[in-house]
């Protein structure tokens, strides 16, 4: 569990690092992945007897909230990334055709 736990924070910090937002999102979808599996986790531990009912809905609140979190800056980046990939290849598009009307 500490292991799951732990990736969520670490997959975050590792995609901040990345040079674009669909890079960063992807990141954060694998953070996303380590929160459900933080969640599989504990279920088990509950089911085992090994978390108490006010301890376990405790620890399950907090990473609902984590996941809707991970989940709204996941699709911002995804529309950042997608609008930013648009507006290059706008750019690059009109770059093309400023260099077409000088020749003509």
């Amino acid at each position: 569990m500490l292991r799951a736990v732990g990736s969520i924070p670490a997959n975050i910090s590792e995609g901040c690092g990345k040079r674009s937002d669909a890079e960063f999102a992807r990141y954060l979808d694998i953070a996303l992945g380590s929160a459900k599996e933080t969640e599989n986790h504990l279920l088990f531990a509950h089911d085992m007897g090994w978390l108490d009912n006010a301890t376990f809905t405790l620890f399950d609140e907090r990473l609902t909230e984590i996941r809707r979190m991970l989940f709204s800056l996941c699709r911002v980046m995804r529309l950042r990334g997608e609008s930013s990939t648009h507006r290059e290849a706008g750019e690059q598009g009109a770059g093309s055709e400023e260099a077409g009307s000088d020749e003509q």
